[in-house]
């Protein structure tokens, strides 16, 4: 595969501190390498940090300093959590309903909001 058509490698970040910012996450990995793009998913009610984030970085061996560097770091007084993104399995999405509505809601899985990002 060329360069050209090679896909950056994505990282998942878990038990990010509430209050960080885009630009403080941003700073942490852009030291192991160039940073492609962030999501820092937020509340839409608090539109605080929701604990996890998404960092594509421009290659491999800069995805795997970041895991090297940040995993298990103590960032404001959390153990960060970084590993590479899992591909997603196959399954969910919406399907037919079998039987009646129950107390427990729709009978279905959420597709990953993620995908493709």
């Amino acid at each position: 595969m060329s360069d050209a058509t090679q896909k950056s490698p994505k990282l998942f970040v878990a038990n990010i501190e509430y209050t960080i910012s885009e630009d403080e996450l941003y700073a942490l990995f852009a030291d192991a390498g160039e940073v492609v793009s962030l999501y820092l998913p937020r509340d839409k009610q608090t539109n605080r940090p929701r604990g996890f984030a998404f960092v594509e970085m421009g290659s491999e061996d800069q995805a795997e300093a970041a895991i090297s560097k940040l995993h298990n770091a103590d960032i404001r007084g959390r153990l960060m959590a970084v590993q590479f993104q899992r591909p997603q399995q196959g399954g969910g999405g919406r399907g037919p309903s079998h039987g009646s509505h129950s107390s427990q809601g729709p009978a279905y899985q959420a597709q990953d909001p993620y995908q493709g990002w």
